[in-house]
């Protein structure tokens, strides 16, 4: 095996056990991430190095460094398919993000996890955007309530009529279960409006006009940064005035983006969105310092961001001061599981409904 690993990824030493206490967890963390960044541009033989080389280090490191790399990985199209199979049968911490996302893993994988594993690794499952009728049927066989539940509130999920009846059968003697099946049933039909080319869901969004649509009926002092103890801080004029260069010259994109949330540049990201949305300065920063984050949320996605982006943000600005870890991590899985579509039906819905700025 270790002809894969005549590389200078890693110290082979240390995939021997012979490397210093916690060295093995730091190299786990360092490679998984590394991957993250250059996995489409890997050859096969280089991804084969990476399989390894990481399946090697899950012998020997600590859960807390497996669930890294499971977090990492989880959404590459080109991630290294034995290691995520492993990941898939692990403790639910590591198992959970790539059950969830993992587009490596292939029907029959899903299976064995199912029939192997307990109830968590089957609600994670019951998380994914791509399950068919064979799955959801195995799911709803084995009749466990949070599985069930899950299946129930995910509105992309194929349900076969025979499991859909099953559903019902048991919703008749379950709140939670038939309020879950009715949600769904408003979720798919919004989708199918989204879908349909003759509806105004499915047309491109105006941001901008949705923005002075909102603007129009907030009062002039709530978008007004310097009231606000976390904006006051930050001079956002030198920063629309870069953006605007950068603009002008084709270089403002989420690449940019990235950079300046990655160096805490809370300023320039937030002029950067508002000059790709159409959104004013004023109101985007409001709502950046709000802790009502499923709008930002819905913004991003409705322009395709990256949940790299939204990691960033998450440390960056007054969101770095006003929200846990954990609250970062309910945010990152949030925007995981919303859809484009989903984020564009909420956006055209502002005007009417408006938003929180508080």
């Amino acid at each position: 095996m270790y002809a894969a690993l005549k590389t200078e990824l890693v110290d082979v030493k240390v995939l021997d056990g012979e490397g210093a206490t916690g060295k093995s967890d730091e190299l786990m963390r360092h490679v998984s991430s590394l991957l993250s960044l250059t996995s489409d541009h890997c050859t096969d033989d280089q991804i084969y190095t990476y399989d390894v080389v990481l399946q090697r280090l899950s012998d020997i490191v600590d859960v807390k460094s497996r669930a890294f790399a499971s977090e990492k990985l989880c959404s590459l199209p080109r991630a290294p398919y034995a290691l995520i199979r492993r990941f898939a049968f692990d403790v639910i911490r590591v198992a959970g993000p790539v059950l969830r996302k993992s587009p490596v893993l292939s029907e029959q994988d899903l299976i064995d996890v199912s029939d192997a594993r307990g109830v968590d690794h089957m609600v994670a499952i019951s998380f994914r955007r791509d399950l068919s009728c064979a799955i959801t049927d195995l799911l709803i066989g084995y009749g466990h309530g949070p599985v069930l539940l899950q299946l129930a509130a995910n509105g992309k999920a194929q349900i076969s009529k025979e499991g859909m009846d099953a559903l019902k059968a048991l919703a008749a003697n379950d709140t939670d279960l038939a309020d879950r099946l009715e949600k769904r049933q408003e979720q798919i039909a919004q989708l199918q409006l989204v879908k349909n080319a003759d509806s105004p869901l499915a047309k491109e969004l105006d941001l901008s006009a949705i923005g002075r649509d909102l603007e129009a009926n907030i009062p002039a002092d709530k978008l007004d940064p310097s009231t606000d103890p976390y904006l006051a801080r930050y001079s956002f004029e030198p920063s629309m005035k870069k953006i605007a260069s950068l603009q002008k010259l084709g270089r403002l994109n989420e690449v940019s983006l990235l950079c300046f949330a990655g160096h805490d540049q809370f300023a320039d990201v937030t002029c950067g969105i508002a000059a790709l949305s159409g959104l004013s300065v004023p109101l985007l920063a409001r709502m950046m310092s709000s802790l009502h984050w499923e709008q930002v949320l819905i913004l991003l996605k409705s322009m395709e961001m990256s949940d790299k982006l939204v990691s960033e943000l998450l440390c960056c600005g007054p969101w770095k001061l006003r929200l846990s870890r954990n609250q970062c991590v309910e945010i990152l899985r949030h925007y995981r599981q919303m859809s484009v579509e989903e984020a564009r039906t909420k956006m055209l819905e502002w005007p009417k409904t408006g938003i929180i700025l508080e």
